[in-house]
């Protein structure tokens, strides 16, 4: 069975089986309608947290390198 007729299958079987697709078109339609989420906020929180940790006395230097260069 080649690449297309295991396609055509499959798009038969779903054209009997509709709830199969109900699914994956709802993820889709929530996903794309749905609020965007991001990560900024909680990125720039560690960022400030390494940037504080970077600050604290007593670090050796090359901790103190580090921080500088991820944050």
């Amino acid at each position: 069975m080649g690449v297309i007729d295991c396609l055509s299958a499959g798009f038969r079987y779903l054209g009997w089986r509709l709830e199969l697709i109900v699914i994956p078109v709802a993820l889709d339609l929530l996903l794309w309608l749905a609020p965007q989420f991001t990560i900024v906020p909680m990125t720039s929180e560690v960022a400030g947290w390494y940037r504080t940790l970077g600050a604290a006395d007593g670090l050796p230097v090359d901790a103190v390198t580090m921080t500088q260069q991820v944050a």
